[in-house]
């Protein structure tokens, strides 16, 4: 991983940078990219792409989640962007074929176990990197061949203002500019890619990834992130040391931290012990413990006390009509039962949602957030995306389809009843796939949009499945939906 991330992907952001300023497109992805939507352990960007000088291990792994969704966007576009020529339109399907190749390269490679078709997808997806990265060539450029360019400029530019215009039509005068650029831009295509080369070290190694897996297993245990999460301890322990003579008080420091640290694990294998449990069969894995879905942010009574009060908060009025088309296909009584269960509720603004990880061991925790016209953080009100569990299983037309899920905003969140007769659900607003509900382009993502008729409905918090990530394609109108932005987002639509 370690190789990829530092080997691969760092110089990814430079050649993505080059190729989006030598096509007049880095502000439209400056654009996307100071606008991306908050995410579970995704640290939303603060600086333009091009103003972060340095990036640090973590900003390489968040830049690995979203690159590909972010470069889609930008590059496909409409509103307020000028329309790219055929050659561009052909230069910018292969950059996002290379981006998307490289992208789901890693995302292979992060399995904890792999078979022989994962293999082969492995294989797939770096052929397809190393075709396509030519696109990238002339971005890899030298010193050496950026000033042999800037002297051909010079050159170049010279020759074409001596050019006389004498005994050429209007026409030719008026086409003349045109093929000064395109001879420019051809000219300097040539020496750069002439000087530019992907002999590098770090590139070297993906190639052998597809043969050490069958030899010694999956890549991820070969993985430095383990090694290098001992030097945190290390680097806590210098902090508290007086600086002076360090060694010595660092090894004292983590050699107390570490006594702590197996004490603690000892108590708890005591404890199972008197609890009659057995004290080695999950030692070092921690409790297995049953998660649940969480209401929390509890809204007070005397700001909402009905479904009319809710409405007015989320400033949606179709949430009271919803409620009760819900009450009666699950209660199937009648009116009074109905209105009974509809004075007895609580608002929320929060839902925990425990996604499982994707080994299978531990959880991520969702925590999807409806404010209503109240604004979160100082800022403007949130209603995030969330998956929700289709009652009927969608059509897959060809692998990559949405498998059952579909995708809403969360509007409120409110609990009606109490104890056995409780009904804790979300009133959420549908979206709709664009064509097929399969993916699309040479990025293989998935499109939606909001349907012609508004599809919003009352349900059960238990078919929320967690929090989806989606790009603004068009603000308001249609949207990307980004699958690279965790495992478990990928293997919930990619089969």
């Amino acid at each position: 991983m370690h190789n990829i991330l530092l080997g691969v992907l760092v110089h990814m952001m430079d050649w993505i940078q080059g190729f989006l300023e030598h096509h007049d497109w880095i502000n439209a992805f400056d654009h996307v990219w100071r606008r991306l939507p908050p995410y579970p352990g995704f640290v939303v960007p603060t600086k333009s792409y091009r103003m972060v000088s340095q990036w640090s291990g973590k900003e390489i792994r968040h830049f690995a989640r979203v690159i590909l969704g972010t470069f889609t966007v930008a590059l496909r576009r409409t509103t307020k962007q000028p329309h790219p020529t055929g050659s561009q339109v052909q230069e910018f399907n292969t950059a996002m074929q290379c981006v998307h190749s490289i992208t789901d390269f890693y995302l292979m490679t992060q399995y904890d176990s792999h078979t022989d078709k994962i293999v082969s997808y492995i294989q797939k997806y770096l052929r397809e990197f190393y075709e396509m990265k030519g696109v990238f060539l002339r971005y890899r450029a030298g010193k050496g061949a950026k000033r042999a360019a800037a002297e051909a400029h010079k050159v170049l530019l010279k020759e074409q203002t001596e050019t006389s215009v004498k005994g050429l039509t209007v026409s030719e005068k008026a086409k003349l500019p045109q093929e000064d650029a395109l001879e420019h831009r051809n000219l300097m295509d040539e020496i750069l890619r002439e000087g530019a080369h992907y002999n590098f070290p770090k590139m070297h190694p993906i190639s052998h990834y597809v043969e050490q897996i069958p030899k010694f297993s999956a890549l991820k245990q070969y993985s430095t992130d383990i090694s290098e999460c001992m030097y945190k301890g290390f680097k806590e322990t210098y902090q508290r040391s007086s600086k002076v003579n360090a060694i010595s008080q660092m090894i004292t420091n983590y050699t107390r931290d570490h006594i702590f640290i197996m004490k603690d694990l000892t108590i708890d294998v005591w404890n199972r012990i008197r609890q009659g449990e057995d004290s080695t069969a999950d030692v070092g894995m921690g409790l297995q413990t049953q998660m649940y879905l969480r209401l929390q942010r509890k809204i007070d009574l005397r700001q909402v006390s009905n479904l009319e009060d809710l409405e007015l908060r989320t400033a949606l009025c179709g949430l009271k009509l919803a409620t009760k088309i819900f009450l009666r296909q699950e209660l199937q009584g009648s009116s009074a039962d109905i209105a009974r269960l509809s004075d007895t509720i609580r608002a929320y603004q929060v839902l925990e949602i425990p996604v499982p990880g994707f080994n299978g061991e531990d959880f991520v925790i969702h925590r999807a957030r409806c404010t209503g016209v109240e604004g979160f953080r100082g800022g403007q009100g949130r209603s995030d995306w969330i998956w929700i569990i289709g009652s009927q299983k969608l059509v897959k037309n060809r692998p990559g389809g949405l498998n059952g899920c579909m995708v809403a905003r969360l509007n409120a969140l409110f609990k009606l009843g109490f104890k056995e007769e409780a009904y804790r659900l979300a009133y959420v607003t549908m979206l709709q796939c664009i064509g097929k509900a399969a993916v699309q382009g040479v990025e293989e993502m998935v499109r939606i949009r909001w349907p012609t008729v508004e599809q919003s409905l009352v349900v059960r918090i238990a078919q929320v499945e967690g929090m989806a990530y989606l790009i603004p394609l068009e603000p308001g109108e249609s949207w990307l939906v980004n699958t690279r932005i965790d495992l478990q987002s990928w293997n919930k639509i990619y089969d």
